[in-house]
């Protein structure tokens, strides 16, 4: 089950190998940044300390790189007396053993979370294999799009193959209870999902209203591909415009928007409104190939990375010479960011497409994933990165050709389930491609 209520918290990634590049990028301001108010000396000491922790059951190896070398980790240490008053504290007065796996695990994630890097994240090796999964696009559960409704949790989108597709689950089915226990039972909306997610392989019994008729539908819980593209079409006096919202640039977005793009060419659709409002990002290399298919011969986006103490152009995408000729436009808003922002900023830049919306989140800048010896990976902000003709939008954004809030009612409903008339942003991107295709 996937709760739609998103955040910017993700988006174009590196993933730096010796002579490849995969990218989960994360962007934020470019310009001085105000780090957590901690020390370097604090920062290097809260790695030291969970090692000098867990030397009392495992041998540990320190690899000093960037001429660190003991006596200035040690130096670090010592500069903290506070922190060593509470080593000794521990080890003369506690009781109990100190679990050294758990404090130097938080450790890591504390160092990553101070470091002053806004989008630095440290995943122990079970969360990485969580976010490398996700960013894969492979999640376990029933795999539907949820909203709360009252004390309801309402379907606004059932996903193609998923296990609630396959039990039956419609969209607009309202979720009243979970194994028997209302939402309320189960302590609310939240806790309900959480009922609702569980291992592969078990069930989960829901109790669905339809219509005003009550169903139970039974739900083996088992691996799915996330859909992260929605197509379908809107048709307006014998016209047919197509509209693509793509939620998030996963591994397996492409296929699937090559896919609905095809489906809506072949069904006679006439222009394409983009919607990314909301979408936080994804991989490097999925959104180059979305926009490989779509724009022709040339620089897809450029990125720049560390040299010495200045930045230096380190690797160019391009497209090949195929292309998409149609009307275009896209959706944006405050929510639209890292991949999504690139998205956008490519497709104006190569005069395909209408921006409409409101001001992006400005991200442009991007975090490499570096192993570490314990089997996890720290995420640390390594690249900046430019469309193919646009400056670096990191902590600006992306002005919209044609500025519209999203009216009221319009923000009061989940985007699944808005109807045309109370989307004014999308109104105005069909009446703009109506306009368009009318004068061609």
């Amino acid at each position: 089950m996937d709760e739609k209520e998103k955040t910017t918290d993700s988006g174009l990634t590196d993933e730096k190998e010796p002579e490849a590049v995969k990218e989960y990028a994360d962007l934020s301001s470019a310009g001085a940044r105000e780090p957590r108010k901690i020390s370097i000396a604090l920062s290097v000491f809260l790695i030291l300390l969970a090692a000098l922790i867990a030397f009392q059951s495992t041998f540990i190896v320190l690899k000093i790189r960037e001429k660190k070398t003991i006596d200035d980790l040690m130096r670090a240490v010592y500069s903290c007396p506070s922190l060593l008053e509470m080593i000794n504290t521990f080890d003369q007065n506690y009781i109990y053993d100190v679990d050294s796996d758990a404090l130097s695990d938080a450790m890591l994630h504390t160092y990553a979370y101070y470091s002053g890097d806004k989008y630095s994240a440290y995943y122990n090796r079970e969360e990485w294999a969580s976010f490398t999964s996700e960013m894969s696009g492979n999640m376990t559960g029933i795999g539907v799009y949820v909203v709360q409704d009252g004390d309801a949790i309402l379907v606004t989108l059932v996903m193609n193959d998923s296990p609630a597709f396959s039990a039956g689950i419609q969209d607009r089915d309202r979720i009243l209870a979970v194994d028997g226990k209302t939402i309320p039972e189960l302590g609310g909306y939240s806790a309900a999902l959480d009922a609702v997610r569980g291992k592969v392989g078990t069930n989960v019994v829901l109790t669905v209203d339809r219509g005003g008729t009550t169903l139970t539908i039974t739900v083996t819980r088992n691996y799915y591909s996330a859909q992260t593209v929605i197509a379908k079409m809107i048709e307006i006096d014998g016209k047919r415009i197509g509209y693509i919202n793509i939620t998030d640039f996963y591994s397996n977005t492409p296929a699937q928007f090559v896919g609905a793009m095809e489906a809506l060419t072949e069904a006679g659709c006439a222009g394409i409104v983009f919607d990314v409002r909301d979408n936080p990002g994804g991989e490097l290399s999925a959104i180059c190939e979305v926009l490989d298919y779509l724009l022709p011969e040339g620089p897809i986006v450029n990125l720049f990375y560390r040299d010495g103490e200045e930045l230096a152009l380190g690797q160019t995408y391009y497209s090949d010479a195929n292309e998409v000729n149609l009307p275009m436009a896209v959706l944006v808003n405050g929510n639209t960011a890292s991949a999504a922002e690139l998205f956008t900023a490519s497709l104006k830049d190569y005069g395909k497409a209408t921006v409409v919306g409101t001001k992006t989140y400005g991200k442009g800048c991007g975090q490499s994933p570096y192993p570490l010896s314990t089997g996890g990976y720290v995420m640390v902000t390594s690249f900046l990165y430019t469309s193919a003709k646009s400056d670096n939008y990191d902590g600006i954004g992306i002005i919209p050709d044609i500025e519209i809030e999203l009216s009221e009612v319009g923000a009061s409903k989940n985007y699944l389930i808005r109807t045309l008339e109370e989307d004014n942003q999308l109104q105005k991107a069909t009446d703009l491609l109506f306009y368009k295709i009318a004068n061609q």
